[in-house]
């Protein structure tokens, strides 16, 4: 009877474990999660929150439950001074980063900082649970490496992401000022061409950066500030000099159609430039593989059979 009595206990605390588990479960996605008939109503009323407009990114739109909700935190109580400093230090390179990549309308400074330490959890949780699966065993070094990079993989993403676009806008740079100087110098004004090129000009990051610029100009900000603020918020030397010389170029009046062409002209120099300095360090590059990988082969295939000829006649087989 004692003994029927302890099993019935036991399952009893056994299930009730699992009940408040569940109830955890809930509660947690319950206050995670947004309100969807909320976000209805906001919605049918004119109110809806710019946050949740829809991502682009796929893995931005399906963490945003969790980052979100982390993010929130950092204006409450429950933070530590010191996590709260470290945040506002972070958030302007991190704001300036998000503007480069294009990614300021995406996500919040804020938002991304918290989407660092969600994934610091989740990508060393799917590497332990993709290495348990297959059973590997994990050394004690490993175990930092898969920290390190889950706390800096978000960090690794944003600066890969603001590196690839500053090399696609260097790349559409020379073919859009081909087509700038054209249009000026028939006789179209700097602000009228760049419109017309964004009109039927196939959409790159470039075009993006001069939208922008006209949409500034629009709201009335002078033209030299609007070049000033497109140098400052791509931080690429090229770009730079090229709104250098167009702010130059309007405060002395001179012929803005002779000022493109010269900068298109030095652009497609640097460029070639660049390309053959590349091909220089590929050709040094490509030693590497070529003696430690190929040319072993090559000896192995052509010696081999020499040596074990020579074994063999030689009376050592």
């Amino acid at each position: 009877m004692l003994a029927f009595i302890e099993q019935i206990s036991s399952v009893g605390l056994k299930l009730l474990s699992y009940i408040c588990g569940g109830l955890a479960i809930f509660v947690l996605i319950y206050s995670i999660f947004p309100d969807t008939a909320q976000l209805a109503a906001r919605k049918r009323l004119g109110m809806e929150d710019e946050s949740i407009a829809p991502k682009r990114i796929g893995i931005f739109k399906a963490l945003y439950p969790l980052y979100s909700a982390v993010a929130s935190l950092f204006y409450s109580g429950y933070f530590p001074s010191w996590a709260i400093k470290w945040v506002e230090k972070k958030r302007p390179s991190v704001a300036k980063k998000l503007t480069i990549a294009n990614l300021r309308s995406e996500i919040t400074p804020d938002e991304f900082i918290a989407f660092g330490w969600t994934m610091a959890v989740l990508v060393p949780l799917l590497i332990y649970y993709m290495l348990g699966t297959v059973g590997f065993s994990i050394p004690a070094v490993m175990h930092v490496a898969i920290l390190g990079f889950g706390f800096f993989y978000a960090d690794l993403w944003l600066a890969q992401t603001v590196k690839a676009r500053q090399k696609a806008i260097l790349r559409a740079l020379p073919y859009t000022l081909d087509l700038l100087t054209l249009s000026v110098e028939a006789g179209m004004d700097f602000i009228a061409s760049i419109q017309r090129m964004s009109e039927r000009s196939k959409k790159n990051p470039l075009i993006e950066e001069l939208e922008v610029l006209l949409r500034e100009i629009r709201l009335g900000t002078q033209r030299s500030d609007a070049l000033r603020n497109l140098s400052n918020r791509l931080e690429i030397d090229e770009i730079s000099s090229f709104t250098s010389l167009l702010i130059q170029a309007d405060q002395l009046g001179s012929s803005i159609g002779m000022v493109l062409r010269a900068q298109a002209d030095q652009l497609r120099t640097k460029r070639f430039q660049n390309a053959e300095t590349a091909g220089a360090k590929a050709s040094q590059l490509v030693l590497l593989p070529l003696v430690f990988c190929i040319f072993p082969a090559v000896f192995i295939v052509v010696i081999g059979p020499l040596v074990v000829k020579f074994f063999v006649q030689g009376g050592l087989v």
